[in-house]
């Protein structure tokens, strides 16, 4: 059984963003996410609703952001939860069961 200091379910923008927090501070990361990086994010062709951004291509962001998450030490894992077991820190995944030691649930709209 695998084991990560930190665990993240879900890749949107609210789980890619604790991902880059936690990798900043030196926390071993992995994100799962069941279909792809960026949440409902990725399917959007013109978001303009970000803060200081007056445009934003929500596959563009999708693809850059996986790539800073990749480039600071983070790792993805295309999986679906099926258990959370909190007591003992264990994950059952549709392919695998992984150890934890933090987990952030960043599930999404």
């Amino acid at each position: 059984m695998d084991k990560h200091q930190v665990v993240i379910i879900g890749a949107g923008p609210a789980g890619v963003t604790a991902a880059i927090y936690a990798l900043r501070s030196g926390c071993e990361v992995l994100v799962i996410e069941k279909m792809m990086v960026g949440g409902q994010v990725a399917t959007c062709a013109d978001i303009r609703n970000f803060p200081a951004i007056d445009h934003l291509d929500g596959l563009k962001w999708s693809r850059d952001t996986r790539k800073q998450v990749e480039d600071l030490g983070g790792k993805f894992l295309f999986d679906e939860v099926l258990d959370i077991d909190s007591d003992y820190h264990i994950l059952t995944l549709k392919n695998s069961t992984i150890e934890y030691g933090d987990l952030v649930l960043a599930l999404g709209s």
